[in-house]
């Protein structure tokens, strides 16, 4: 318990770090931030200076106490992959730096490619996750959670098994979405990592597995 309340006060302060950094830099932010770049890496959206370097480290806390609360008192807590626990509980953490981080150096005139350094953040997550997914058992909160996988463990113990190959493809793929022109990778990588092992479920499941 007192563990799990450690890494909780840890990932949260982790969470609202980058309020520090608009603290710091208040003043030098003009009132229109960017919180959006296309797969050109141009920016394509804008918010206002408090939403952007005030909301989004305060939603990213929030939402770091609810994934932490559901990681915990899942009832199968006990089967999750240990590492794949501590993924799930640094990725918002690591996200809302990162976010800011982008905002705060395109704003203050740094060249940063955020087409190149997205893809492959994401795609080190999933190869990542891909490796970790089979060691996953059944549980409520983590894994591929589909009705025919909680309905049944060998279903789940399949699922899983293609799950990891298909989330480890699509991540190399996103490595390759930081090439010139192969930005479309992105949706095969979706398509692989969700929608293939889904329907695989379901394939078991009529199988009457």
């Amino acid at each position: 318990m007192k563990k799990n309340n450690r890494t909780l006060l840890l990932t949260t302060g982790f969470c609202l770090l980058p309020l520090l950094a608009a603290l710091i830099l208040w003043n030098d932010m003009p009132d229109q931030v960017p919180t959006h770049w296309n797969f050109a890496g141009e920016i394509d959206g804008y918010g206002s200076k408090a939403m952007t370097l005030l909301g989004i480290p305060a939603f990213m806390a929030l939402m770091n106490m609810f994934v932490h609360f559901m990681l915990t008192k899942d009832p199968k807590a006990e089967n999750m992959s240990k590492i794949l626990k501590s993924i799930s509980y640094w990725i918002l953490p690591v996200m809302s730096v990162l976010l800011t981080s982008l905002t705060y150096l395109v704003v203050l005139g740094v060249n940063v490619r955020v087409e190149i350094i997205i893809p492959l953040l994401i795609g080190v997550m999933f190869i990542a996750m891909g490796n970790y997914l089979p060691k996953c058992r059944q549980n409520y909160t983590m894994g591929i959670k589909t009705p025919w996988t909680l309905n049944s463990e060998e279903n789940w113990t399949r699922t899983p098994r293609l799950g990891g190959y298909c989330f480890t493809v699509a991540g190399f793929l996103m490595l390759l979405c930081a090439l010139p022109g192969l930005w479309w990778l992105v949706y095969v990588s979706i398509t692989l990592s969700a929608i293939v092992p889904m329907a695989y479920s379901y394939l078991l499941y009529r199988k009457g597995i």
